[in-house]
């Protein structure tokens, strides 16, 4: 009688852990989440997919190209490299034009390292592109190879900084590396977590 006694205290304790998991999380795992990115030589791309593979709730993937809005989604992670100090215009247009009222993970890439001194103002930059309605949840940025033909171009520019991108190009050859793909997936489980409660 004791013995069943105890399975039965084990089973009510088992019972009432799983049902206070699911009552605290029941919100999170209905949620739909979009990750959203603009790559042009596949940096932003490897980030995206890292960020997307930590997300165990219901997820879509796609590039911004083939979106036509953002509805429908409880959280997004937005995704795109810096082109010229900031996102493209086309990205920026985007955001501007359908983040109003969005729970919003940025996610950027660039070729410079992450303690330059030009990282805040490109980020600010980007953040300024969203609605002001919208919810910034966190921004990760890291650093991707520069591919060859935009270091051609920054070469032929006439701008010092440009040119002082090129020449500093070279360090950035195998990024976004292990390290930085593993920071991502931190920084995707980070803001569903932040969510969830």
């Amino acid at each position: 009688m004791f013995l069943n006694e105890q399975v039965f205290s084990i089973y009510n304790i088992s019972f009432d852990l799983n049902t206070s998991y699911y009552l605290k999380n029941r919100d999170v795992l209905s949620m739909k989440i979009l990750v959203a990115y603009s790559s042009r030589t596949g940096n932003t791309k490897k980030i995206a997919e890292a960020i997307y593979g930590e997300i165990q709730e219901n997820k879509v993937i796609n590039e911004i190209d083939s979106l036509n809005n953002l509805e429908g989604y409880d959280i997004i992670f937005l995704g795109f490299p810096i082109e010229t100090f900031g996102p493209s215009q086309k990205v920026k247009d985007f955001m501007k034009n359908h983040s109003k009222n969005k729970k919003i993970a940025l996610f950027i890439t660039h070729g410079s390292p992450e303690f330059s001194d030009f990282l805040t103002n490109w980020i600010e930059e980007s953040k300024k592109c969203l609605d002001d309605s919208s919810e910034i949840l966190g921004v990760f940025n890291c650093q991707g190879e520069v591919a060859q033909f935009v270091i051609d171009h920054m070469i032929k520019s006439e701008d010092p900084t440009l040119q002082y991108f090129a020449k500093e190009s070279p360090k950035s050859k195998g990024q976004p590396d292990e390290t930085r793909i593993k920071k991502a997936k931190e920084f995707s489980r980070e803001i569903i977590k932040k969510c969830s409660f």
